[in-house]
């Protein structure tokens, strides 16, 4: 999935915390929340804050295949601008 613009992936992290929400993984959909509630001084900044917490997300927590998908989906837009993610 490719996005057009940064409002289309922060539109997807919404919908992905929401479903992680749904999922009673309500730590996950906060650590996500968090993300997008911090202001940043540059969107690479932000991505890569969104690459980190997706990392650790993925990491410490059991994901259901289908959310999991949409993790690696935030991931391959995070490495765009940070490769080594």
């Amino acid at each position: 999935m490719k996005f057009n613009s940064p409002d289309e992936l922060h539109q997807f992290v919404t919908a992905v915390r929401r479903e992680l929400g749904e999922s009673r993984l309500p730590e996950a959909a906060r650590r996500l929340a968090n993300v997008q509630a911090t202001v940043f001084t540059t969107s690479s900044e932000w991505l890569g804050e969104l690459g980190a917490a997706v990392t650790q997300i993925r990491a410490e927590m059991e994901i259901p295949p289908a959310l999991d998908n949409k993790l690696e989906i935030i991931l391959t837009a995070v490495r765009e601008a940070w490769p080594s993610t």
